[in-house]
């Protein structure tokens, strides 16, 4: 039973290092094969979020307006939240970059996104501390998980 556990930890922290990575990856090609466009800010939602010290912080998600490429109006949730509020009230504008796949679903980030996407840090950060979980704490299992990983993909 233990080191049924023991196979489920590790896939669970390889399955989230491999989700953080597809993260970042969305990021770097909606930057690299996306399109510039100005947007209207519609409307922004905000979240608030509490941490296990009773800390609050809050998020804030546009809604965003704006023609693609083929002068349709799109009206969408910008992907990644930001954590400073705007300091105007809709409407007004912003540039974006948006990438469109072949089902008319867009990708849409802030042009002055920076990269800062806290998913990719929270799958990485629960990957890696999954993984350390069981190096640390099974006394060489994981050679065990590792040598099972393998002969599962021969």
């Amino acid at each position: 039973m233990e080191s049924i556990i023991i196979y489920v930890v590790t896939f669970l922290g390889f399955y989230y290092i491999f989700k953080a990575i597809k993260e970042l990856d969305k990021i770097y090609s909606i930057k690299k094969d996306g399109i510039k466009a100005n947007a209207t800010v519609n409307q922004i939602l905000e979240t608030k979020h509490t941490d296990s010290d009773g800390d609050i912080s809050y998020s804030y998600n546009y809604i965003v307006k704006f023609k693609n490429k083929r002068g349709k109006e799109i009206e969408k949730e910008v992907d990644y939240p930001i954590t400073k509020k705007h300091k105007q009230n809709p409407p007004f504008t912003v540039g974006i970059i948006y990438k469109e796949n072949e089902r008319e679903n867009y990708n849409i980030l802030l042009e002055n996104n920076k990269g800062r996407n806290y998913s990719f840090y929270i799958y990485l950060f629960l990957g890696f501390g999954m993984l350390t979980y069981v190096i640390f704490n099974n006394n060489g299992e994981f050679n065990k998980v590792i040598e099972y990983l393998e002969n599962t993909l021969k």
